[in-house]
């Protein structure tokens, strides 16, 4: 006979993780992604949300950060995160915007201690350890020498690296990024990714990312989900998700997908179909 705890205990495992089921979001008379239903977010993982132009993947995240009206369920951890209170919510899930806004008058330190600050679970910290958090948090992203300078001065890389220590010193459960990667150079492209898979692992956190580019996508995500006209074309892992059947059907390409030496997937591209 089964104990009751035993019970209590696998149904917590069996709820552990950020689902979706049945999400309906978009505007009012056009909907943007239908009906859909994924399977469960395990945490620690990253995925990749991919597709071409208007296939849903930002709409996707805003409606799991709660920025956009949505009907479906959301559960996280088995609670209904459309039912949460907005302080709760906004303290489990974290949205990052594609670009941090331009002519902010503040310091690198100073943006990072503002979002810690609206954190509703980090906010009631006193002065001190909301500054040990902040540099605790810039300094994992290498960036600490940057601290004291302006937003207005950094590069694109440089923006986009405090954009994320504004998103991670709030220590969520789930980190939403919108396209983190977008006009980066190569090596800002590494950082921020690496960086993000290190955090999610670590620290357990649900990581949700557009991603443009299917070979960084295949490079750092653990799963992929393949978006087309606001419903799923495909999901799994990497080799599950992108092959060149997906990419014909939902690109329009002729592709290969290929591994390299270090058993990496790569999409290379050979012509458009008619």
């Amino acid at each position: 006979m089964t104990s009751h705890s035993s019970m209590d205990s696998t149904a917590a495992m069996k709820s552990t993780g950020l689902k979706i089921t049945g999400l309906t979001a978009g505007y009012r008379r056009r909907p943007v992604i239908r009906d859909l239903s994924l399977p469960t977010f395990e945490p620690g993982s990253m995925v990749a949300l991919v597709g071409p132009n208007a296939a849903g993947k930002s709409t996707l995240l805003r409606a799991l950060a709660g920025l956009m009206k949505s009907r479906g369920d959301i559960l996280l951890n088995g609670g209904d995160v459309t039912a949460m209170p907005a302080t709760d919510r906004a303290a489990a899930i974290t949205y990052m915007p594609q670009s941090l806004p331009q002519r902010v008058a503040l310091t690198v330190m100073e943006a990072v201690l503002s979002a810690l600050r609206a954190s509703p679970s980090r906010g009631g910290e006193d002065a001190e350890a909301q500054r040990r958090r902040a540099i605790g948090a810039l300094d994992r992203l290498a960036i600490g020498h940057l601290a004291l300078e302006s937003l207005d001065e950094l590069s694109g890389g440089q923006r986009q690296m405090a954009s994320l220590a504004q998103a991670i010193v709030r220590e969520p459960r789930v980190l939403l990024l919108d396209e983190p990667t977008s006009a980066l150079d190569l090596h800002y492209q590494y950082r921020v990714m690496s960086r993000v898979r290190e955090l999610a692992r670590e620290r357990g956190i649900i990581t949700v990312v557009v991603l443009h580019d299917i070979s960084l996508a295949c490079r750092w995500a653990d799963r992929v989900v393949v978006l087309s006209r606001g419903e799923i074309a495909a999901v799994g892992s990497p080799s599950e998700a992108v092959t060149p059947d997906i990419l014909a059907r939902v690109y329009g390409v002729e592709a290969r997908v290929e591994t390299c030496s270090r058993g990496v997937l790569q999409v290379l591209v050979d012509n458009p179909l008619l």
